[in-house]
This record gives structure tokens, C-alpha cells and sequence, in this order.
């Protein structure tokens, strides 16, 4: 009769169930993960920096429209209009870009750390501030320069005289454009359009073809969004198309940079600089104050 092998032995002779205790970390000594970053506190802070940026923008608008003394009925109708309006595209924007754009590298992680009492993230900001509105300035300047050169080669045929609204007004709408703009265009649709390619090319990672895709499609919805104003003054023809289409693809493309390698923060101040080029300069070069 053979003899039986204990089944707890292993071949090489090493008992599997060793009789001393295995040694376990106590709670302190495992390094805790980090903490899944809460999107909550950043989107509500973007639709009240909407709200309250809607009410910049309404004396550009009126002086725009050639409206001089509004009612009160008037402005409260487009205060109330032009509120609800804005905060509804934003939480669309903000809510695709926070909760999509952290997969990818995208969102607004400089907002978030900010707000959650992070000093680091305050001190980045502000080291990125001067780059972030010297760019902005040089885009404006770019698109001036543009601007003067195609009403010379092709100029746009309006059907009323365009109202110049004056410094003050512009100001504000740089504020106003500034943020609200970004939120829907860079920090929504370009980053839907990113988080898309990521989902449809293999790996999952924002590369840089990818996000410059993304970053054209933003930009050409960015300056349709600009239409608007044309229409105001009657503008048509295929100068007008170009002219809009092209120089505010230049700005959103540079703005869609900014937020890619700086965050939304400092696309918001890049926009600001150059609208100040656009929408301050301008009224102040004619004593329009």
C-alpha cells in the first residue's frame, strides 16, 4: 500500500498555511486615495458669474440696438430674458465641461482647487494672469489689423448704420463675453467635442490632433454665434461671412489654446484682454466714452 502525501504540503516542502500571523497594516499606515473631486461648488459658482454677467451686457446691447431710453419694462423684460437665457447654456456648458472634461484633462481643476480653499491653485492663477491677457491683447490687435485690411478689399454692405456703443459699455461686455462665452464655447462645446474624440479613437486620451478637431469645430460655432450682431445692422454678402467666420475663428482658436494648457480661468482673462482691443479701443479713439 503506497503511502499518502499530506495534502497541505506543497512539493517543495513549504507548508502553504505558515503558523506565523500575517502581518496587516493598521488603518493609519495605508495610504488613503485621493479624493474624487466634487464638480458641485464650481458649477453652481460659473451660472452665478453668468447671472451676474448677463446684466453687464445689456447696456452693449441696447446702445447696439440704437435704444437709447428704454422703458422699465423694457429692461426688466431683457434683464429677466437675457438671465434665464444665459444660466440655461451655461449650466449646459459648465455641467459637460466639469463632469466630462476631468476624464481627459480638461474641466476646470484650477477652479475647483481654488474654491475648495487650495492656496496653490490661487498663486497659479495669478502667475498665469500676465501671459494669459498679453496674449489676449495680441489677439485682438491681430484681428484689428485683420478687420481694417478686409473692409478695404471686401466691405461689408449694412442696410442701417451700425450704433457704436460707447467705452464704458464695451468694458462690460468684455467682462460679459468674457465669461459667459468661455463657459458655453471652450469649457462645453470644446470639451464635448474633445471628450467624443477620446470615446472614438482607441486609447481614451485627449492627444493633441484630437484636441485641435475639437478646438476648429468650437471656434467656427464660437464665431456663428456672432451672426447675431450682423444682423442687427442689416450686414450680408460673403464679406460678411468671412469676416465674421474668419476673425472670430482666430480668437476662439487662440482662446481654445489658452484653456487647454492654462484652464478656463485664464481663457475668460484672455478673452477679456482682447475684446478690450475690439470693443474698448475703438469708442475711445472717437471720444465716445
Amino acid at each position: 500500500m503506497n503511502e499518502m502525501h499530506d495534502s497541505t504540503t506543497l512539493p517543495s516542502g513549504k507548508d502553504p498555511f505558515p503558523s506565523e500571523p500575517i502581518q496587516v497594516s493598521s488603518p493609519e499606515e495605508i495610504p488613503s486615495l485621493p479624493a474624487k473631486r466634487s464638480h458641485a461648488k464650481a458649477f453652481w459658482f460659473l451660472l452665478l458669474c453668468t447671472a451676474m454677467s448677463s446684466l453687464l451686457i445689456i447696456p452693449y446691447t441696447f446702445a447696439l440696438l440704437g435704444i437709447n431710453n428704454p422703458s422699465m419694462s423694457v429692461i426688466t423684460i431683457t434683464t429677466i430674458a437675457e438671465i434665464v437665457q444665459d444660466v440655461i447654456f451655461s449650466a449646459i456648458g459648465a455641467g459637460i465641461g466639469l463632469w466630462l472634461g476631468s476624464g481627459i484633462g480638461l474641466g476646470a481643476p484650477l477652479l475647483e482647487d481654488w474654491l475648495n480653499g487650495r492656496r496653490e491653485a490661487a498663486r497659479a492663477f495669478v502667475k498665469g494672469l500676465p501671459l494669459a491677457f498679453i496674449i489676449g491683447l495680441l489677439a485682438g490687435i491681430i484681428v484689428f489689423i485683420l478687420a481694417a485690411l478686409l473692409s478695404l478689399v471686401a466691405p461689408m454692405k449694412t442696410s442701417e448704420p451700425a450704433n457704436l456703443p460707447s467705452t464704458w459699455q464695451g468694458f462690460l461686455a468684455a467682462i460679459s463675453a468674457g465669461i459667459r462665452e468661455e463657459i458655453w464655447t471652450r469649457l462645453g462645446l470644446l470639451t464635448l467635442f474633445a471628450w467624443l474624440g477620446t470615446k472614438i479613437v482607441r486609447g481614451g486620451r485627449l492627444s493633441a490632433s484630437i484636441f485641435w478637431i475639437a478646438n476648429i469645430l468650437a471656434a467656427l460655432i464660437f464665431a456663428s454665434l456672432h451672426f447675431t450682431n450682423a444682423a442687427i445692422i442689416g450686414a450680408s454678402g460673403v464679406a460678411m461671412v468671412l469676416n465674421i467666420l474668419l476673425l472670430n475663428s482666430i480668437v476662439g482658436l487662440t482662446f481654445g489654446w489658452v484653456y487647454w494648457k492654462r484652464g478656463i480661468l485664464l481663457a475668460m482673462v484672455a478673452h477679456f484682454a482682447c475684446d478690450i482691443i475690439l470693443h474698448v479701443i475703438p469708442p475711445l479713439l472717437v471720444g465716445k466714452f
